[in-house]
């Protein structure tokens, strides 16, 4: 079987059909030179992957009745537009000229949550949901943030408050979302893993020269102690590190993309065993142990790695280990990991949207006792209709509960629909699910844990959207 992210000719080159389709159908920007020369010395791809579509943005009218798709699920409609605004009518934050005014949301009831209204927050861009704000990077690797406000105490949808990026404030293109940590954003730009202060925001600075384009770091805070000499006294000192996984780039020509940790001095750490790939690649925390995580993919199959990271100056990792064995990847897919609530657990949760079999597609939930032991992972599916390409997924903790938010097709029809869909995660599935957008296609989505709530934001419709989602008192 050849590995799908195995040489640049077939993973890069993918990537690089993906930047063609974005440019040409959508007027989107952000390929960098890499994929472009890809792109022209790939030519016998005759269809490029149906990932980003633009997006509708034009959901049904409001309705007076509580809405429900054909799966039964309650749904949180996207704003209405306008098909013009109103001479007398005000513009709402984020508007423009050639933008219709954004209406209110109908009301929508869910048991749990309150959904707030959408914000248009600034062009398609790199964009991730914190609990300051949506953390945004332009076309100039600056970092932007949309703040936001005090979350509302009125049990009925309000103004979500997010104050959107001025209009021609800034250049972005269309690019994964940073990950946030400790008050810096790390990102990867062309072939560099950078990082950069988000507040308040400061020059980036580069970490690695070999990171792949179009992949996410993931990023951990790992405390430590360092033990002097005896000839010191023999003390210990508490250390904090900032540990950055990354899918770098081939170290020879058509070689295979392996996963690296930088940790703050020093040649980053090979994660990725001789003769294996990786695809994308997640740290985690569980108990007091710490783990890498990788996803590689095959033309037939993928597999989960795992191996155990000792801190220090430099990091060692454990011996790699197969941890679960699946269904066919995507290029674009993406591992995400979810930490058991409690801090002492050895339980972590993996969400994959990966093909279930040859007919199947869906969003496993791979639930691990403990990845230091080798052994079959529980797993739950949560189906979709149809595949697509990205999968984006995320995760938090809205009202004291794990929840995940994904994009899924609406029906099994050939290039339908998505929607964006908010559940709560319990006993290792999903449950009270609702739908919070739908349009042709979502190209990156994300969720923030706030005090009473919780932040989304997600990229559709060339643009950056927002809205909270709030705690119901029950």
């Amino acid at each position: 079987m050849a590995d799908v992210g195995s040489s640049r000719s077939r993973g890069t080159a993918r990537s690089g059909l993906a930047c063609v389709f974005l440019l040409a159908a959508h007027g989107w920007t952000g390929c960098d030179d890499t994929d472009r020369k890809l792109r022209e010395r790939n030519t016998d791809a005759t269809e490029p992957p149906r990932i980003a579509a633009e997006i509708s943005g034009r959901p049904a009218a409001p309705q007076t009745s509580v809405p429900k798709d054909q799966r039964g699920n309650l749904v949180a409609a996207p704003t209405t537009r306008a098909s013009a605004p109103a001479l007398d009518e005000p513009q709402p934050r984020g508007s423009s000229s050639n933008t219709p005014p954004l209406q209110a949301d109908p009301a929508v009831f869910s048991p749990r949550w309150i959904v707030d209204g959408l914000v248009d927050v600034a062009p398609a861009a790199p964009a991730t949901a914190h609990n300051l704000g949506v953390v945004l990077i332009d076309a100039d690797d600056h970092v932007h943030l949309a703040r936001m406000g005090p979350l509302a105490t009125r049990q009925e949808p309000v103004e979500t408050p997010v104050t959107p990026i001025a209009e021609g404030a800034a250049s972005f293109r269309l690019g994964r979302g940073p990950r946030v940590a400790s008050g810096q954003a790390f990102w990867v730009s062309t072939h560099y893993l950078k990082a950069s202060s988000t507040l308040p925001p400061t020059a980036e600075r580069v970490l690695a020269t070999d990171a792949r384009v179009g992949t996410r770091p993931s990023v951990l805070d790992v405390p430590w102690e360092e033990k002097s000499s005896r000839a010191e006294g023999g003390t210990a000192s508490k250390k904090l590190s900032t540990w950055v996984a990354y899918i770098a780039l081939p170290a020879e020509p058509d070689g295979p993309l392996r996963a690296k940790l930088w940790y703050g001095s020093g040649a980053p750490l090979l994660l990725t065993p001789e003769g294996g790939s990786a695809l994308s690649v997640s740290l985690v925390r569980a108990d007091s142990r710490y783990f890498a995580v990788s996803l590689e993919a095959r033309t037939g199959g993928s597999s989960l790695h795992a191996s155990e990271l000792s801190p220090g100056d430099p990091p060692t990792a454990g011996a790699d280990q197969v941890v679960w064995v699946g269904g066919a990847a995507q290029p674009m897919t993406e591992l995400h990991l979810v930490p058991a609530a409690d801090p002492s657990s050895t339980q972590v949760l993996s969400l994959l949207p990966v093909q279930q079999d040859v007919s199947h597609f869906g969003l496993a939930l791979l639930n691990f006792a403990d990845l230091s032991v080798r052994g079959e992972a529980s797993v739950s599916w949560s189906p979709f209709l149809n595949g697509i390409e990205p999968a984006p997924v995320s995760s938090a903790t809205l009202c004291g509960e794990p929840v995940v938010l994904f994009a899924r097709p609406s029906t099994a029809l050939p290039r339908a629909p998505q929607e964006l869909v908010l559940g709560r995660l319990a006993a290792g599935s999903l449950n009270d699910e609702i739908i919070l957008a739908r349009a042709k296609g979502f190209f990156d989505v994300s969720i923030a844990a706030l005090k009473s709530g919780a932040l989304v934001s997600y990229v559709a419709d060339k643009r950056t959207w927002a809205r909270t989602v709030r705690c119901r008192n029950r």
